[in-house]
Order: C-alpha cells, then sequence, then structure tokens
C-alpha cells in the first residue's frame, strides 16, 4: 500500500466517522452549557499532549492519546470532531502541519480509539435502540 493509499484510506474513515457524528446532531449535547469547559479544556489541552513527540526528542517516544477520556467527558458523537480539531492544533504546534500526518494522527490516535473503546463500553443492543429512537425522531 502506497503512502498516498494510506491517507485515502485514512480520510475516508475520518469522513465517514465525521459524518456519523454530524448526523447524531453533537450540538445538542452542548446546550446547557455542561459540556462546554470539558470541550474547551480538551482543545486546549490534548494538543500539546499529541505535539509532545515533536516538540521533544526522547530516545524513546510516547504517545498518549486522551481519546477514552475525551470519549467519557463528551461523548462520541461530540468527541469525533473535537478529536479532528485537536489533530489539526497538535500538527500546528508540531511545526509539520501536512494534512496526510493530521489526518493519520487524527484516525489512529484520536477517532479509531474513541471509537472502539465505544464499542467495548456500549453493548450492541442499545446501540441499535438508541438509532431506532433517532430514527423516529424522539
Amino acid at each position: 500500500m502506497t503512502p498516498t493509499d494510506e491517507a485515502f484510506l485514512d480520510a475516508s474513515v475520518l469522513a465517514c466517522a465525521l459524518a456519523v457524528a454530524l448526523w447524531l446532531r453533537p450540538w445538542r449535547l452542548l446546550r446547557g452549557g455542561a459540556l462546554l469547559t470539558p470541550l474547551l479544556a480538551t482543545l486546549v489541552v490534548l494538543p500539546w499532549v499529541w505535539a509532545l513527540p515533536q516538540l521533544h526528542t526522547m530516545p524513546l517516544q510516547l504517545q498518549f492519546s486522551g481519546a477514552c477520556m475525551v470519549l467519557l467527558m463528551l461523548g462520541w458523537p461530540l468527541a469525533v470532531p473535537t478529536l479532528l480539531l485537536v489533530a489539526v492544533e497538535a500538527g500546528v504546534l508540531g511545526g509539520a502541519p501536512s494534512l496526510e500526518g493530521m489526518a493519520a494522527q487524527a484516525l489512529w490516535q484520536g477517532v479509531l480509539p474513541a471509537t472502539l473503546a465505544l464499542g467495548l463500553q456500549v453493548p450492541p443492543d442499545r446501540v441499535v435502540a438508541a438509532l431506532n429512537r433517532r430514527g423516529r425522531g424522539i
């Protein structure tokens, strides 16, 4: 698989995850302002944690995700766009803002771990029930 194919695959998976997250209307979660503080804290702190390997040269580069924490604080529909913004901020802070690098970081360090954690956390029957309620407009 060439680097161009990998970047296209990363961007395709991110686009699908973002489309599903936006279909679930994440802005409704911000009503009342209860999630505004965790959202802003994520957008301020997590980009520095993701950019740390590019900013600091160490013999052993450690990658910290924080995606599961963001998932638990914000919920999956709001966590996906937030993690995409975090990847863009980390790319700018890290000094090498290539779109391929940001897409790979957003997918492998953010959206995929959060989605897998959601799959391990929620039983499948609850997901189907939530989608049924969403389809009926409840």
